[in-house]
């Protein structure tokens, strides 16, 4: 059950995360992504839920066993379910407008740096 709480939690977090993302990087985001307050609470929240489902996930796996059959077959179907539609919806959800694409083009080589110029 730990297991399933901890993906459930980490899900959780990769959701908020992608949503705020999508929220503060969009061409026109909303006002409330500019406030310092409502930024560091997603954070604080994020961070938590993030924290507290790696513990679960840790526990479940101190205690791989008995976890595995407490779950059965159902339930490691549905941590992996709910695993994978997390990362698919929170990719969807974060790179939803365009351009909050990842950048794929090629890098530009740096100028050479000449460095100042010397006296003669």
């Amino acid at each position: 059950m730990n297991l399933l709480l901890g993906v459930g939690l980490l899900a959780a977090a990769a959701l908020l995360f992608g949503w705020a993302y999508g929220k503060a990087r969009r061409p026109a985001p909303s006002s409330w992504t500019r406030k310092d307050s409502a930024i560091i609470s997603i954070t604080i929240v994020f961070a938590t839920l993030f924290t507290i489902g790696i513990g679960f996930i840790a526990t479940g796996l101190l205690n791989i066993g008995p976890e595995l059959v407490d779950l059965g077959p159902t339930g490691v179907a549905a941590v992996a379910l709910v695993a994978g539609g997390s990362i698919w919806l929170t990719r969807r959800v974060s790179f939803s407008h365009g351009g909050l694409r990842p950048d794929t083009s090629r890098p530009q080589v740096p100028a050479k740096d000449t460095g100042p110029a010397k006296a003669a």
